[in-house]
């Protein structure tokens, strides 16, 4: 992940979404790792491609057992036509076309599978843009001022709605989660309960059943 606590999100808005405790992620080891993309003319996800291959260079030195790594990158720029790749005909929603990051060498050893995978919204503060919740921490009009007229946030639109996922709202939404030392879980906790599960962007679904598909 960009950072630590975006898995903590994540997985704080799949339980609301999903209604029940997800104790089958607890064995994911989470990693902070900028993607460093924010050009086209780039290759997406590049840091974490390269400190993957850089982790198979070296695994020489230790007995591999990692069975999959999950590259989770901000979409930020990039195409949301870019994210979803199919596998046997559906769209799993999650993974980035035309990219490879498996390294070509393990030495010798057990590989990992390696997926390169991005969210569909501009970063994850997007999938805690609900109407319900902002509108009860009043800053509705502050985020319809930047989405404009036509694409309002209200009861009737959907998460997904692509004005939306483009939208930086990293400002607005983190002194709603975090404090002066960081993210806050009681704090993420309360705001995440006051989003109803509908609200919640199918994005999280979907991230959650590729991740738990692959552990099986």
């Amino acid at each position: 992940m960009d950072h630590p606590d975006d898995w903590v999100i994540f997985r704080k808005l799949a339980e609301r979404k999903l209604g029940k405790m997800l104790s089958e992620l607890d064995s994911i080891q989470v990693i902070g790792k900028s993607s460093s993309w924010d050009q086209h003319n780039e290759e997406f996800g590049k840091n974490k491609i390269n400190w993957t291959k850089g982790l198979a260079e070296r695994s020489c030195e230790w007995e591999v057992k990692t069975k999959n790594i999950f590259l989770i990158c901000d979409r930020d720029s990039l195409p949301v036509q870019s994210v979803g790749k199919e596998v046997d005909g559906v769209d799993d929603g999650v993974s980035v076309k035309g990219d490879n990051p498996q390294p070509s060498q393990w030495n010798g050893q057990h590989s990992p599978n390696v997926h390169l995978l991005s969210w569909k919204q501009r970063e994850i503060e997007n999938y805690l843009l609900s109407y319900t919740a902002i509108n009860g921490k009043e800053k509705l009009v502050e985020i319809n001022d930047q989405l404009g007229p036509n694409f309002n946030l209200s009861a009737e639109m959907q998460p997904d709605d692509d004005q939306v996922r483009s939208l930086d709202v990293k400002a607005i939404i983190s002194p709603f989660i975090k404090t002066i030392d960081g993210l806050c879980l009681e704090t993420l906790q309360t705001y995440i309960d006051m989003i109803p599960p509908e609200e919640i962007s199918e994005d999280i679904e979907n991230m959650y059943s590729f991740i738990v598909g692959k552990l099986t």
